[in-house]
This record gives C-alpha cells, structure tokens and sequence, in this order.
C-alpha cells in the first residue's frame, strides 16, 4: 500500500521563533505512528509519509529545526510554486497557514487545510485523535449538532 502522503509548509511546522508551529503535534504524532508500527513490524513500510514545503528563505535554518526535534521528514525547497511542489509530491492532504496557497491547492484538486495557531498546547505523545468537519457540505450535519450541544468532548 503507498504511504499516505501529507505535504506541509514550513511556516506551518515551525514558528519564526523556531518554536513548533500548527501542525507541528499532527506532524509529530504521525511519525510517532510510523515508529510504534515499525516496532511492532520492522518490515512494514511507514502508513504516513511527511514532505515539507520550505516556505523559508534559508534552507539550513529548516534543516537544523527539522533535526533538533528528530523529525526524520523529506524537505523540497521553495524554487517552484506551491501548486508545481504539489504536482510532484502528489499529496493526499497540504496543510499551511497560508490561505491563499490551500485555496490555490483545493482549486486544483487537492486536499487541503489552513492551519490556525491557537493558544491550546495540551499535546499527546501516546496518542492521535483526528476529527474532520465536512460543514454539512460533504457530510451530514450530525456531527455539528453533537458539537453544539454536547461540546467537542462528546464529539
């Protein structure tokens, strides 16, 4: 089976502070995904392939962050447009705090979500808990109805 690929920008993965960014606990928590599978199987091949997108200037700077947290993920540099990269990546989802860049990578048929930081920092390393909202669009309301009455918990 080929590894879902998740294609995410730079500025989404780490602040400018070189603190995490966003999407850096989903980042994260994929990986650790890939490495709890790999211990149980060494020989599967990893369910979740992580490529950033430098959205930087300075290449070694993103390097350097990417090793410090011991991420172990793919980097291509920012030569191309965000469109071109995704082409070649062929992700199944791009994330970025950049707005304009997922509407662009949704209007050519990509999945894709704006990233936007949040005060919450109560982050797992044991765990991965994904919620996706179609907005009644793609999906059925039920979700959002459970949200607002009973809050996300019960979600």
């Amino acid at each position: 089976m080929a590894p879902f690929t998740i294609a995410v920008s730079s500025c989404a993965l780490f602040r400018q502070d070189n603190s995490p960014g966003v999407a850096f606990p989903l980042i994260k928590a994929l990986k650790m995904v890939n490495q709890r599978l790999r211990e149980m199987d060494p020989a599967v091949e990893e369910p979740f392939k992580i490529v950033v997108i430098a959205t930087f200037t300075n290449m070694d700077d993103l390097k350097k962050r990417i090793d410090h947290y011991n991420l172990k993920i793919e980097i291509v540099g920012l030569k191309k447009t965000i469109l071109e990269h995704l082409k070649a990546i062929k992700p199944v989802l791009f994330l970025s705090k950049n707005e304009q860049n997922v509407r662009e990578a949704i209007g050519a048929g990509y999945g894709a979500a704006t990233m936007i930081q949040t005060d919450y920092d109560e982050y797992s390393d044991e765990e991965l808990r994904v919620a996706f909202d179609g907005d009644g669009v793609l999906f059925s309301d039920e979700s959002e109805k459970v949200t607002a009455e009973k809050g996300l918990e019960a979600f």
